[in-house]
């Protein structure tokens, strides 16, 4: 935690002196993040943001960090759906569930346009910001940071495997209504039967139900798992 939060703040003076707003979240690149280190015979867990850390113990316990970023896409999502929806009855004449693939795709641009704004918004008052209601952490330089840095220490003789995954492994109906541990659990059963292959396809089946309203064919994963024996 120390050394993130030490990284953070070399973000926040290199950016500050190319002359970025630090108190504008809107305006500041940044990262999620979810993270090991072994030190001797501590594991350190960390995450920021939408990409997760999943611990298995020894003994059935499931250590997991929350997805920071599902109130503030929970928020968002409806409403960048509903431009699509709106444009897309405008330009076909149909709505969206009755449009094939390329019209669906035809209409994100339009519908970004329109969304951006209110975006842009929502990335400035969410952004490690731990009054809103939305709010998550980024790794950008914003010395609140530090209210979202989720860690965990662990002795690595109770531990049995530990997942580090973006929110691409995760989609749809995988999360839909859902618990936070409950998703973790069910990360780990389907990743017990055939590794991270087993985990992406189940993703992109999920991803595959709601094309139709969904901004992106598919959202970028990467996961990491430590497996220790």
């Amino acid at each position: 935690r120390g050394d993130i939060i030490s990284f953070n703040s070399r973000l926040c003076q290199m950016l500050t002196s190319i002359g970025l707003d630090l108190d504008n979240a809107a305006t500041l690149p940044g990262a999620t993040f979810a993270m090991m280190r072994r030190q001797n015979s501590v594991l350190e867990l960390a995450q920021v943001g939408d990409a997760i850390v999943i611990a298995i113990l020894n003994n059935g316990e499931v250590i997991y960090s929350p997805n920071q970023v599902r109130k503030h896409d929970g928020y968002l999502d409806p409403m960048l759906e509903n431009f699509m929806r709106n444009i897309g009855i405008k330009k076909y004449s149909r709505d969206l569930e009755k449009l094939s693939d390329d019209e669906v795709r035809s209409l994100r641009g339009p519908a970004w346009d329109k969304f951006y704004p209110v975006y842009i918004a929502n990335k400035f008052n969410d952004v490690n910001r731990i009054a809103s209601p939305h709010s998550f952490g980024l790794l950008n330089g914003q010395r609140t940071l530090s209210d979202f840095i989720w860690s965990r220490n662990l002795n690595v003789d109770d531990v049995l495997c530990v997942l580090l995954l973006t929110d691409g492994f995760f989609r749809g109906g995988m999360i839909q209504g859902l618990s936070d541990v409950e998703i973790a659990e069910n990360i780990y059963k389907i990743y017990k039967i055939g590794g991270w292959t087993s985990v992406l396809q189940e993703a992109r089946e999920a991803e595959r139900k709601i094309s139709k309203r969904n901004y992106i064919d598919h959202a970028e994963a990467t996961g990491y798992a430590i497996e220790f024996v």
